[in-house]
């Protein structure tokens, strides 16, 4: 599915009825990727916002790479790329405090607001409930509010719901060592262009 307009996530169950966000999907974004190499969806996906979804069946991914194999050489690295920032969300998770990952998921939701073009820099949406943010970053939602109004009682945020501006955003990602997966492509591989590529990419543009 390419994700037109509004958020989606990736939620994970357990058997004692805890729930997960592993991922966020933001509009533009290609939702199953990771899938693509399985015959079922390991997770669910469900619609954060309202939102239109459009379905691009895997069956459309070869022609892709045979007819438009710079198309699906972005594909394939845009691919990379989000797998560089899971694992990076992976690691804070296991190596940061509780005040670090929250402002680690901060940051890399705002990069990538910023690649997609949908955030105003340091103020973006974050469209999810305590006790949603509390289930991206492992912490309750008691914690996470404790962590916000702290955020924001020592001059680091501004919240007018459903917007944040983050104030001190260079000191954050100097604390978090913060890497933006989102701003290093290498399209140094990508085969060349061909006459009909330009004109792909406007039609799955359309289509979407």
């Amino acid at each position: 599915m390419v994700l037109k307009s509004g958020w989606a996530v990736v939620r994970a169950d357990s058997a004692d009825g805890r729930s997960q966000i592993l991922r966020v999907y933001l509009p533009g974004e290609v939702m199953g990727l990771a899938e693509i190499g399985s015959s079922h969806a390991s997770h669910r996906v469900m619609m954060q916002t309202d939102g239109v979804i459009c379905p691009f069946p895997r069956v459309g991914l070869a022609p892709l790479y045979t007819d438009y194999p710079r198309l699906g050489a972005l594909l394939t690295a845009i691919g990379s790329l989000d797998q560089i920032a899971l694992r990076h969300h992976a690691s804070s998770l296991g190596s940061m405090d509780a005040a670090g990952k929250l402002k680690f998921w901060l940051l890399q939701l705002r990069s990538r607001l910023e690649v997609a073009n949908i955030g105003l820099g340091n103020r973006f949406q974050v469209p999810f409930s305590q006790v949603e943010i509390g289930q991206a970053v492992g912490l309750t939602s008691i914690y996470v509010n404790k962590l916000l109004r702290r955020f924001v009682e020592s001059g680091d945020m501004e919240i007018k719901r459903p917007y944040v501006r983050l104030l001190k955003r260079d000191e954050w990602e100097k604390h978090c060592e913060f890497v933006n997966a989102f701003v290093d492509m290498d399209t140094s591989w990508f085969p060349p262009a061909i006459g009909a590529e330009t004109t792909g990419a406007a039609d799955l543009a359309r289509s979407a």
